[in-house]
């Protein structure tokens, strides 16, 4: 899978150029915008999601093994939401 997938204006413009200095340099900073953005989604995500699920069972609308089962589904819809947010990223 490409982490970076650039964007067809970008692919015009390295066909037309060819890889420069300045195009290496941009594409690492693209590369390093990645890796930030998807370090900070990842944790204000996973922890918005465990103080909003700690509020949940500490007003008691969950409690026992439905709360832990309901925990644990919940991450899917959570990660894909991740997923969508974050990749791909063009540059």
């Amino acid at each position: 899978m490409k982490l970076l997938e650039p964007s067809p204006e970008r692919r015009r413009q390295l066909r037309e150029e060819g890889t420069t200095p300045r195009g290496l340099l941009r594409r690492w900073a693209y590369l390093v915008y990645a890796v930030l953005k998807f370090l900070v989604v990842a944790a204000v995500a996973s922890l918005s999601y465990i103080f909003l699920f700690g509020l949940v069972i500490e007003l008691g609308l969950l409690t026992g093994d439905a709360a832990a089962i309901v925990f644990i589904i919940g991450f899917i819809p959570l990660g894909k939401l991740f997923y969508a947010w974050c990749f791909p990223i063009q540059y």
